[in-house]
C-alpha cells in the first residue's frame, strides 16, 4: 500500500491534517457568521430614504440603487438566504468539533475519536461533493465551482486516506508493517 504521508509517520499526517481543519473552520465559522449579520443588518437598516432624500429613487450611481438588487433577493427570498447561511454556520462548526475530535484521538492514539471523525467526515464528504456537483451543473460560473471544487474534493480525499491509514496502522500494527506501511 502508498504511505500517504511520503514516509512520515501516519500521526503526524493526523494532527496536521486536523490543524489545518481547525484553522480552515475558525475562519469558516466567523466569516459565515459576519455575512449571516451583514445580511441581517443589511435587511434592517434599509431604508426607503436615500442620501437625497427621495423616497427610493436614487440614480443608477447611488448607493441605494446599488443595493436595491441585494434587498429585492432577500425580500424574495429572505428565509432560503438565512437557512443557507445558517447551514453554512452549523457546517463549519460540526468541522471544527470534529477536527478536534481528530486531533485529540491522534495525539492519545486512540482509534475510536478517529472512527468518528473518519465517519463522519466520509457522509459529509458525499453530500459535500453532491452539492458541489449540483452546483456546477447549474451554475453559470462553472470554472469557479469545478476548481474550487476539485481543490477542495481532493483535500477531503487525501484528509480521508490519511486518516484511514492511521486507523489501520493503530488496528493491525503489524499487518500494517508487513504491507510496508511503517509504525513510527
Amino acid at each position: 500500500m502508498i504511505h500517504p504521508c511520503c514516509g512520515f509517520p501516519l500521526r503526524n499526517g493526523a494532527i496536521v491534517l486536523s490543524i489545518i481543519d481547525i484553522v480552515g473552520s475558525v475562519f469558516g465559522s466567523i466569516s459565515s457568521i459576519i455575512t449571516l449579520i451583514c445580511v441581517i443588518v443589511q435587511k434592517v437598516g434599509d431604508s426607503p430614504l436615500v442620501e437625497d432624500g427621495s423616497a427610493g429613487t436614487g440614480t443608477p450611481s447611488s448607493p441605494s440603487h446599488r443595493n436595491q438588487g441585494i434587498t429585492k433577493l432577500l425580500d424574495e427570498s429572505s428565509s432560503a438566504v438565512y437557512s443557507v447561511l445558517g447551514f453554512v454556520t452549523l457546517t463549519c462548526i460540526v468541522e471544527l468539533i470534529l477536527s478536534m475530535i481528530l486531533l485529540r484521538g491522534a495525539k492519545t492514539r486512540d482509534v475510536s475519536y478517529c472512527k468518528v471523525w473518519w465517519r463522519t467526515k466520509l457522509g459529509i464528504f458525499l453530500a459535500s461533493t453532491a452539492v458541489i456537483v449540483f452546483a456546477f451543473v447549474v451554475s453559470d460560473d462553472r470554472l469557479d465551482f469545478a476548481v474550487g471544487g476539485i481543490f477542495g474534493i481532493m483535500y477531503q480525499c487525501y484528509g480521508l486516506w490519511v486518516v484511514k491509514a492511521f486507523i489501520l496502522e493503530l488496528e493491525f500494527p503489524t499487518d500494517c508493517e508487513q504491507k510496508g506501511i511503517e509504525k513510527l
